[in-house]
């Protein structure tokens, strides 16, 4: 290599295009993970405000009169079970639906 693209320092060759090149390497890995970690958090807080629009919905419907008409008297703890149940159904459909919708198509290499 000529000796302008390596420099000596102490009994160490430094070359500075590969130093860049790891630098650079570097920079777009640490900006792909921030933008990842971003996305999460964002992801995170919206998990949390629907949590609370789900629950509140949740206690509505289990206060109605047509559900404490359908559970019989002492088994109201029956119901929350019932409801997680019936949440987890809808959100696994979601989950399959959404998950169509926006697959990716494979590359053509």
């Amino acid at each position: 290599m000529p000796s302008r693209l390596i420099k000596r320092i102490g009994k160490v060759k430094v070359d500075r295009h590969r130093v860049h090149r790891e630098f650079l390497s570097f920079r777009d890995e640490f900006k792909k993970y921030f933008l990842t970690f971003i996305t999460g958090a964002l992801a995170f807080v919206a998990a949390l405000v629907w949590r609370d629009a789900i629950s509140n919905l949740i206690l509505r419907v289990k206060a109605s009169s047509l559900i404490h008409s359908l559970v019989p008297p002492g088994r109201e703890f029956f119901l929350d079970f019932y409801m997680a149940i019936g949440v987890t159904v809808v959100a696994v459909v979601g989950i399959v639906l959404i998950s169509k919708l926006f697959k990716v198509k494979p590359e053509m290499a």
